[in-house]
């Protein structure tokens, strides 16, 4: 018989079977296997993987991983009394991922992020019902914090968000995702890099005095209006990345940015008519407006271009290196509103449209053109 308690596991072996089994099984086998519990001791960063956890299970397992300093709680919608296990351990921890704890009470949640003294990365994704004070003592506790999720508490006020920014003074990524009873968002911050507002669906008025802010992610916030987004554009001077998907209460907007490499404009139903202007804009995405008349496009740096299936009956490019457009399906779309200046264009998609090719400056000397029209490519000067 195999005697488990003097076993021997090389270490490489070790991370690899632990990385493919449970909690459970790994605390059935530190109990026979000496070796195993000993580097239990020594383990810092834990993932309790996506089975629900019970209040004894996080309970064991601190007392098996008592180093650990990096935890992750993938479903936490059954605990309910073993909060006081993690503030126990919360001034040893410096990342943490709990997710939906549900079933939290305003006290035991601040007796928790009280101890929160050494944490940096946060994550509370689906802590529904905690209210503003208990929020706050998150702010007062985590001044080394550097990267906060609160996803989908619903309790979140306009204030609390600034009062964590001013609390926190190396916070530069937030997320307060389908944070639904935010409307006014009115934030000021030097050191905030990327900020998820996405599915905050009642949010109408939005400025930000964020002048190192990279990213900035609205998809869904069905009711920010064009206004805000152009605020947007003059206050963030540093904004690289943009997400607006799904905002359906955006009509015409002006978008005028030096820094915005990406764009995300897709699914905007009331779209009618838009001018954006971005001289290192390299990726844009408008699939879906379906609304959208009139578009104008000063794009110096983009390359390929997808403005296909859109009800488009006015375009503006002037796109100096722009190599591909693909037009296809853009039935309203005719030769004369179309105006062009694309001098490296090379191959581009009129497939199921009206459109003459020669509405389009093409490219000059021996690489002349492409079209592509029923599926196959044709020479630009045959078409």
């Amino acid at each position: 018989m195999l005697n488990t308690a003097t076993m021997k596991m090389p270490e490489d072996q070790f991370l690899n079977v632990l990385s493919y089994l449970v909690v459970d099984s790994v605390f059935a086998m530190s109990s026979t296997c000496r070796q195993l519990h000993e580097w239990c001791s020594l383990f810092k960063a834990v993932d309790a993987g996506e089975e629900e956890l019970r209040n004894a299970d996080l309970a064991l397992l601190v007392r098996r991983f008592p180093a650990v300093n990096d935890l992750t709680i993938r479903s936490a919608s059954r605990l309910t009394t073993a909060y006081e296990v993690l503030a126990e351990i919360g001034p040893q921890l410096v990342s943490l991922k709990l997710t939906g704890a549900r079933i939290i009470r305003d006290d035991t949640f601040r007796d928790m992020v009280r101890t929160f003294e050494s944490m940096r990365y946060l994550s509370l994704d689906g802590t529904f019902y905690v209210k503003s004070q208990a929020i706050n003592a998150l702010a007062k506790a985590g001044q080394q914090l550097q990267e906060v999720s609160l996803c989908g508490f619903r309790q979140l006020k306009d204030e609390d968000v600034q009062f964590l920014l001013d609390s926190c003074p190396s916070l530069s990524v937030l997320s307060v995702a389908d944070c639904t009873t935010l409307g006014s968002l009115v934030l000021r911050s030097t050191q905030l890099k990327t900020l998820d507002v996405s599915r905050c669906i009642h949010i109408s008025e939005m400025s930000l005095e964020t002048p190192g802010l990279t990213r900035l992610d609205a998809n869904w916030c069905t009711k920010l209006p064009d206004c805000a987004v152009e605020s947007l554009m003059g206050s963030c001077l540093a904004l690289e990345h943009l997400g607006l998907k799904g905002c359906s209460a955006l009509v015409s907007p002006t978008i005028q940015s030096a820094k915005l490499r990406s764009l995300d404009l897709s699914l905007c139903g009331k779209l009618t008519t838009c001018s954006i202007s971005g001289p290192s804009l390299t990726t844009l995405k408008v699939a879906m407006c379906m609304g959208l008349n009139s578009l104008t496009l000063e794009l110096p740096v983009m390359i390929s271009l997808d403005l296909s299936m859109l009800g488009v009956k006015n375009l503006t490019l002037n796109c100096n290196k722009l190599v591909y457009a693909n037009l296809r399906g853009s039935y309203k779309l005719e030769s004369a509103n179309i105006q062009s200046r694309c001098p490296g264009l090379s191959v581009v998609d009129l497939c199921g449209t009206k459109i003459n090719p020669e509405a389009f400056v093409r490219s000059d000397g021996e690489g002349e053109g492409d079209v592509i029209q029923g599926g196959a490519p044709l020479p630009w000067h045959t078409y």
